[in-house]
């Protein structure tokens, strides 16, 4: 905005400069000459005024398209960082998961300790599940994203059985490792997109 005041006080002074310098002329040099000299300097005032409106109007569109795209980068880190959140809630879920492993089996009802991580993890899967995940702009970053609810996707459909849960057959730490390289990568590509937006576009 500061740019576009000055521009507009610059175009309005060089309009002043050339009215009056046009004016000057005519006083100076009164007859045809300085008619003469009065347009001809009217005129150069002119284009030199279209010529500052077409570079005010060209400098505004540059700052929008940057502004719109620093805004773009804004979103995808968000996108990211809301992504990286919910991996590591899941993550912590296995976590408190696995530390049930040493009963090979283990009564389950939904308000149980074990209930409540298989809820988490559930709704976790539902709530990436629901992101705009082609906003992160990158397919190694929506691979990831896919692989890490595919993860969680294999954990909720072994639905534990009335008998309990039998965590022999769930591979949580297998699972948590593969999830936690997901949100590695994620975190990688996170600092990438932080980089180009920091380097000026």
């Amino acid at each position: 905005m500061k740019f576009g005041r000055k521009a507009v006080l610059l175009g309005i002074a060089g309009v002043i400069a050339v009215v009056l310098v046009s004016g000057l002329a005519t006083t100076i040099a009164p007859g045809a000459f300085g008619q003469t000299m009065a347009a001809w300097l009217q005129a150069i005032g002119s284009i030199g005024a279209i010529l500052g409106a077409v570079w005010i109007a060209t400098e505004q569109r540059k700052q929008a398209a940057d502004r719109d795209v620093q805004m773009e980068l804004d979103d995808r880190k968000t996108l990211f960082d809301i992504t990286i959140s919910f991996g590591r809630a899941a993550t912590r879920s296995i976590e408190r998961l696995d530390a049930y492993a040493t009963i090979e089996k283990l009564p389950f009802h939904v308000k149980s300790k074990t209930g409540v991580e298989f809820l988490n993890l559930e709704r976790v899967k539902d709530q990436l599940g629901q992101l705009p995940i082609y906003r992160l702009k990158d397919v190694d970053a929506i691979d990831d994203v896919i692989e890490i609810q595919r993860i969680l996707t294999d954990i909720t459909t072994r639905a534990p059985g009335v008998d309990g849960i039998d965590f022999r057959y769930l591979e949580l730490l297998n699972e948590k490792t593969k999830l936690e390289n997901r949100v590695g990568n994620l975190r990688l590509i996170l600092q990438q997109v932080q980089t180009k937006s920091a380097g000026g576009l």
